[in-house]
């Protein structure tokens, strides 16, 4: 039992160890606005997510979020490839790394 709370409040100090050196990052109000929204926006979800764990099945709710997971993983993946290739850090073997264009029609509309 008290191994768990130690690793409860070790998790706490840490996040607020990384929301203080995120504070210090944001110099100008909109920032310090938008980390608040983003902040709010964290902690709503987490009460919506902890009430209503009685009544949403944890299998679905963890392939929900492991395919959400690796959609992120993925497309940041694609991002950092595709800023290396910017500075010329990566060979350009296909440029745009990610092109999703011909499947996209904007004519429509």
């Amino acid at each position: 039992m008290w191994n768990g709370m130690v690793v409860v409040w070790r998790e706490r100090l840490e996040a607020l160890l990384v929301i203080g050196v995120m504070w210090s990052w944001t110099t100008a109000r909109h920032d310090q606005r938008r980390l608040r929204a983003g902040l709010g926006l964290g902690g709503a979800c987490l009460v919506v997510v902890a009430s209503g764990m009685r009544r949403v099945p944890l299998v679905a709710l963890f392939r929900l979020s492991e395919w959400l997971l690796l959609v992120t993983a993925t497309s940041l993946l694609v991002a950092g490839l595709d800023r290396l290739v910017a500075m010329a850090w990566w060979p350009t073997w296909v440029d745009p790394l990610w092109d999703v264009s011909g499947g996209i029609d904007d004519s429509l509309g």
